[in-house]
């Protein structure tokens, strides 16, 4: 199995690396990709694992391979972004055993073989915010939907308090405002400090700097998944 590498200056693809030969799979990075495999007749077993970084992608791939590994899994500093939670619903719902979504620790029982089922998909969080910066940063409204409220709380929370209204119409629904008056209002500008969950989300570290150029004053912006940060 070949997948691309595009973390290393955060040291994700150690945590793949990692977790894969902690489970009894090999790998090897050659022209930016790692190949990983099965080394031994026994396939991929169980353990304890602890990831050096709370990584969405590493915590995902590695639940996946611990959802058919051989006996049981438990894997600490895992990220608890809502992506992860989705996905132990979806691994449970086909038929895998994860316990812990929300924590840092997850713990997976192995099984042989997992079966169909049926998966609704969360609406986007990242998507969501995204159109609510659109919204502000060209000083217009928008009403979006369907959004998960709660996931997008660190955003609706930096908006407000730089002078956005931001309400909740339904319980899928927001209703953002960014028109001002003719007196020429701008936004009041905000630190952003980027981190895993529940911090504010790196994916939308590009939007809001664009953002932070139309506040007035000096908006301080640090990127703490950076190893050098």
């Amino acid at each position: 199995m070949w997948f691309s590498s595009c973390c290393i200056v955060l040291n994700r693809d150690v945590c793949y690396w990692k977790g894969i030969q902690d489970k009894g799979g090999r790998s090897k990075f050659r022209d930016e990709k790692f190949q990983a495999y099965v080394a031994n007749r026994r396939g991929l077993v169980g353990g304890s694992f602890q990831l050096d970084y709370p990584s969405v992608g590493a915590t995902e791939t590695l639940m996946m391979v611990a959802s058919m590994a051989d006996e049981t899994t438990v894997m600490s500093n895992v990220t608890r972004e809502p992506e992860v939670a989705d996905l132990t619903q979806f691994l449970t719902d086909y038929g895998a055993c994860v316990e812990g979504a929300g924590n840092n620790k997850l713990i997976s029982k192995g099984k042989f073989r997992l079966h169909g089922s049926e998966c609704v998909i969360a609406p986007d969080r990242i998507e969501a915010d995204t159109f609510i910066l659109a919204a502000v940063i060209t000083h217009s409204c928008i009403s979006i939907s369907p959004v998960i409220p709660c996931q997008v709380f660190s955003l609706i929370h930096k908006l407000s308090a730089a002078g956005c209204k931001i309400k909740q119409s339904s319980h899928d629904t927001l209703e953002v405002s960014a028109v001002f008056g003719r007196g020429g209002e701008i936004l009041r500008n905000f630190e952003v400090k980027t981190g895993p969950n529940p911090g504010f989300p790196i994916h939308l570290q590009p939007q809001i700097m664009a953002l932070l150029t139309t506040c007035n004053g000096l908006s301080p912006e640090r990127n703490l998944y950076l190893t050098n940060a």
